[in-house]
């Protein structure tokens, strides 16, 4: 919500947007969820896609080339919350048992994030969902 609100009556995105709509994002989780970087949460996907997009925005990165960056941290993100023991949320009663597993909202974070950039592309998501 607090990403959306950023670009709230806009009908053109630039990548300056899009960098304080992942910060939006980021700082939300935090005041949300009280999470913390480590404790196998969403944000242990989005903090590294708004590191790697500011890095790339500083190096003059096309929007499209900026965005394939940060969603590509993300998914890194993702991949690292399997080593983790979760300390957020329902699977925190897990304790122990939770490490092996990616977190579910690190996932579905990255799954926002990769079809927000597939809409993006000439030829729309490279991916169909079937029910």
């Amino acid at each position: 919500m607090k990403a959306g609100s950023i670009v709230e009556g806009k009908t053109r995105v630039e990548l300056g947007d899009l960098i304080k709509m992942l910060e939006a994002a980021e700082q939300g989780i935090v005041e949300m969820g009280k999470a913390s970087l480590g404790e196998k949460t969403m944000l242990d996907a989005i903090h590294p896609a708004v590191q790697a997009i500011k890095k790339a925005a500083e190096q003059s990165t096309p929007l499209i080339d900026a965005f394939e960056m940060s969603v590509k941290a993300a998914e890194e993100g993702l991949k690292s919350t399997a080593d983790m023991i979760s300390k957020r949320g329902r699977s925190s009663y897990l304790g122990e048992r939770s490490r092996g597993h990616q977190d579910v909202g690190a996932a579905s974070t990255c799954i926002i994030l990769r079809s927000a950039l597939d809409s993006l592309k000439p030829g729309g998501p490279s991916f169909v969902l079937s029910g």
